[in-house]
């Protein structure tokens, strides 16, 4: 098996680039932990809402208080490192609806659908004379992919919170945690499908719940 590797260049530092970072690391522990044929090695379409989540698992240690005080040095409130991690999935959600829309009404001015989105979701003041809707890339090489970054989000809120009930936070460093989560997501590949990954890890079905419950902490 080839080492899986993870190639970037940053300009310059900052919260979301260090995000950006550990999010492809998270990719890449993926890729290091399968341990099945080759013939399961390679994931289908419609796992990527799955391999996104996994991914964001470590990527979104970056917006956990603990782990900013422990790695950085100092850490935000409670209460701003949840607006930091629920901004970026609340875009996504809003490139998912937007791309929906386009596509049942394709007559439809595109910067209109997406300032209608974006204000009345998030309050964001409007302005449909900038197209900032089309900084995504993925809007151009891979129609109808934004939604699995809205999906994964339930994902990996639901297994950040089920690793914290067996095995505690790991912000300071756990040994363990990589063999855990490899041997419970990522070995099989695809020889098993997400849901019966999941549904063995989480001791259950997947639901929003885990999700809305961090949102919910005491800010």
């Amino acid at each position: 098996n080839r080492s899986p590797w993870v190639f970037a260049t940053y300009a310059e530092g900052g919260v979301g680039n260090l995000q950006e970072l550990l999010h492809e690391s998270g990719h890449a522990l993926a890729a290091a932990g399968l341990a099945t044929r080759p013939a399961f090695s390679e994931y289908p379409m419609s796992s990527a809402a799955f391999l996104e989540a996994t991914a964001d698992i470590l990527g979104w240690d970056v917006t956990e208080p603990a782990w900013q005080r422990r790695w950085l040095g100092d850490a935000a409130e409670s209460r701003e490192a949840l607006l930091d991690r629920y901004g970026s999935v609340m875009l996504d959600v809003c490139w998912a609806l937007f791309e929906i829309e386009l596509h049942r009404h394709p007559d439809r001015r595109p910067n209109d659908v997406w300032s209608e989105l974006t204000h009345e979701g998030l309050g964001v003041i409007p302005h449909p004379e900038w197209s900032w809707w089309a900084v995504r890339g993925q809007l151009i090489d891979a129609p109808g992919y934004l939604a699995n970054y809205a999906l994964s989000a339930i994902v990996a809120a639901a297994v950040r919170a089920r690793i914290h009930v067996v095995r505690g936070p790991w912000w300071d460093g756990d040994p363990g945690w990589f063999a855990f989560v490899a041997g419970a997501l990522f070995a099989p590949g695809a020889s098993r499908s997400p849901a019966d990954l999941l549904r063995d890890l989480l001791g259950g079905p997947l639901t929003a719940e885990p999700l809305l419950a961090d949102l919910r902490r005491p800010g």
